[in-house]
């Protein structure tokens, strides 16, 4: 078995915190633009990094959407399991199942969101990226058949989404993720045929402009000045990267990349964790007032105590398999 990448796991476990912080609205408006700059983009770059085209994988097609398959909608199928059982639980509670219905065709539709409304509000957060990711490791492996042609075609057909996503909006984030193939096949040719240094002082720089821009958002399509921040997305991963290397020599190494390979488990407990507000009710019962960031660590932490319930039992449920 291969060695798992522990910088890698790392700049994943900073970026799936981010995104957490990301959905907090305590934070101050500057932090949230630092980090919306990259924490989406760095997981579709890092995937690209380590995508096959038709030519480079070892799988045939079937075997490659399967792979695909049960590593990301068998995660989204449980979050909205669990989240509509709650959803039931509370319309039986209130006797309104409005909740339950909207909740059930949120997940089962998956409008792409707009910005800044969306479609029927029938998106889903943040679970859409298990679904984009899903498309557009798709979408690569088979654009990658046309030869030649292939990282042109990823690269247009991902800004046209982009410019056109107002008037084509897609359900079960297909949307998404063809938008997402721009940032994979840049991780992909990273990984191909590298880039000297000085593209990546440009890049870095470019992540210093996109942040001065103001916020952008890949969730809503939304770019200030498409080349700028995408090459910006590129520039913040890598300084991501060498944060990453500098913690891997420190104490902190152990939580982030616990954090790095379990990051798609934390992306569905943080969902389900959003929609909790049976934790909003608990809080509002104690005798006093907390402040909003003890609030949110409360809920975060939730959050990564659910990924690691997830972990134990899935381990314990191996360790009997394979001695039953």
């Amino acid at each position: 078995m291969a060695q798992r990448n522990v910088e890698i796991d790392i700049m994943k476990g900073i970026a799936i915190l981010c995104v957490m912080v990301g959905h907090t609205y305590w934070r101050p408006d500057w932090f949230a633009t630092i980090i919306y700059s990259f924490h989406i983009p760095i997981f579709f770059l890092i995937s690209g990094y380590f995508a096959k085209t038709r030519e480079e994988s070892t799988l045939s097609g079937g075997g490659g959407i399967r792979k695909n398959a049960k590593q990301l909608l068998i995660p989204y199928a449980i979050a909205g399991v669990v989240s509509c059982g709650y959803a039931l639980i509370r319309s039986v509670h209130i006797g309104d199942f409005a909740i339950f219905t909207h909740e059930l065709a949120r997940y089962l539709l998956a409008w792409d969101k707009t910005w800044p409304d969306t479609i029927c509000d029938l998106w889903v957060a943040p679970v859409w990226f298990l679904l984009a990711l899903f498309w557009a490791r798709l979408f690569f492996y088979y654009l990658s058949y046309t030869g030649k042609w292939f990282v042109p075609l990823c690269v247009v057909f991902a800004v046209t989404m982009t410019i056109l996503h107002p008037y084509l909006p897609t359900p079960f984030c297909i949307g998404r993720g063809i938008e997402a193939l721009l940032f994979m096949v840049i991780g992909w040719t990273y990984r191909k045929y590298g880039f000297p240094v000085w593209s990546k002082a440009i890049a870095i720089g470019c992540w210093l402009v996109s942040m001065y821009l103001g916020t952008i958002d890949v969730c809503a399509f939304q770019y200030n000045c498409l080349p700028v921040d995408v090459v910006g997305a590129c520039g913040g991963t890598l300084v991501i990267f060498y944060i990453s290397k500098g913690m891997a020599q420190t104490f902190l190494k152990p939580f982030f990349s616990w954090c790095g390979r379990n990051s798609l488990i934390i992306l569905c407990t943080h969902s389900i964790e959003m929609g909790m507000t049976i934790i909003h009710v608990m809080v509002n019962l104690l005798p006093f007032k907390i402040h909003e960031v003890v609030y949110f660590g409360i809920k975060h932490g939730v959050a990564l105590l659910g990924t690691w319930g997830y972990e134990v039992t899935k381990r314990k449920i191996r360790k009997y398999m394979r001695f039953k």
